[in-house]
């Protein structure tokens, strides 16, 4: 994960503007900045092609190119959509104990969901695929490990169930069939040669 980590680069925090600063305390309860910037929580990028994208960032009004931070107030459960770069450089996140934390927190949070974004694309490439690309299966199959050692869910063997919440919750398979499952158990035990039958692909 630290390769993707790495990848962010973040300017040094300068004294905050005004503009933010106002947007920043009409939407916290705080009635200091300091005190503020402590109230919120990450919850998820949004990229440019996702529904809810804006183009600018709601706190200091800077244009967003490529992906907004969705942070939230835990006291009012007010929303913001931010840039990371300003959300990096001003905003200490809830449970963080300095700003430097509070930034590899956000570059986590964007690291993980661009690996969930990852394997929901190779996963697509695969489950449709005539015929397995070798280097396919071992790129989606070490960072779907990555993945799940991330959450803390590797296991040597997988159940059936545990198989199709994978499919679900993390690759976003809408209608899981047969076919998905077996190819999912053959990629993570690296049963990489197998046939499968065209009946596999029907829906459960």
């Amino acid at each position: 994960m630290n390769r993707k980590i790495m990848n962010i680069k973040v300017e040094k925090a300068t004294k905050p503007r005004r503009r933010m600063v106002h947007n920043l305390l009409i939407n916290s309860i705080g009635s200091t900045f300091d005190i503020a910037k402590r109230e919120w929580i990450c919850v998820t990028p949004i990229r440019k092609e996702d529904d809810g994208f804006v183009d600018h960032c709601e706190l200091c009004g800077a244009r967003n190119y490529e992906q907004n931070i969705l942070i939230m107030n835990e006291n009012n459960n007010n929303q913001l959509k931010v840039g990371i770069d300003c959300a990096s450089r001003f905003l200490l996140l809830n449970g963080c104990e300095n700003q430097k934390d509070s930034r590899l927190l956000i570059q986590h949070v964007v690291a993980e969901s661009d690996l969930e974004n990852e394997l929901i694309t190779l996963f697509k490439i695969l489950r449709n695929a005539p015929k397995l690309s070798t280097k396919e299966v071992n790129k989606f199959r070490n960072n779907l490990i990555e993945y799940l050692t991330l959450k803390g869910q590797v296991r040597k063997l997988y159940t059936r169930e545990e198989i199709e919440i994978i499919l679900e919750t993390v690759l976003n398979v809408p209608d899981i069939t047969n076919y998905d499952i077996k190819l999912l158990i053959c990629i993570l035990e690296k049963k990489v040669r197998f046939t499968l039958e065209e009946s596999y692909r029907t829906p459960l």
